[in-house]
């Protein structure tokens, strides 16, 4: 095969640092526009991002040239820096991130979830919400046990 082709689709879930509610709604849409030409300039393929005032949530394919880690650090501080110029400049991300594997048949289930992250919250905060992400992928969440 003369090419080499990747597609991996992941659900990538981070908070703002100490989950602070820093995410203002009058710049929201922006920051979520600026997130998506990140995505794109780094080879990935934004498929929906939305949030709330504390954590992003990002549905995206992972970029055959780069690993995980890496791309995550290169998405948080590009958009961190856009935020402190022309928004907060004491904004931070937290240091940690989710990365999770979503299956072709998982797609507009999670896309689902994502586009109606507000209406989740209303019934459930953050922790909570990553807790069951940890459990739906069979790790145990912090603080619990078996």
């Amino acid at each position: 095969m003369a090419h080499s082709i990747a597609v991996v689709y992941l659900h990538l879930v981070f908070s703002t640092k100490d989950r602070q509610p820093l995410i203002v709604s009058t710049w929201q849409n922006d920051l979520y526009s600026y997130l998506g030409g990140i995505l794109k300039h780094l080879h990935s393929q934004p498929i929906i991002i939305n949030g709330t005032m504390d954590h992003i949530h990002i549905l995206c394919t992972l970029p055959r040239e780069i690993d995980i880690a890496s791309f995550l650090r290169n998405l948080k501080a590009s958009s961190s820096k856009w935020v402190h110029q022309y928004h907060n400049p004491h904004f931070a991300w937290q240091e940690g991130y989710g990365a999770f594997s979503v299956g072709l048949s998982n797609l507009e289930q999670v896309k689902g979830y994502i586009r109606n992250q507000e209406k989740h919250h209303d019934k459930q905060g953050f922790m909570e919400e990553f807790s069951s992400l940890l459990r739906a992928f069979g790790l145990v969440p912090y603080g619990e046990t078996h």
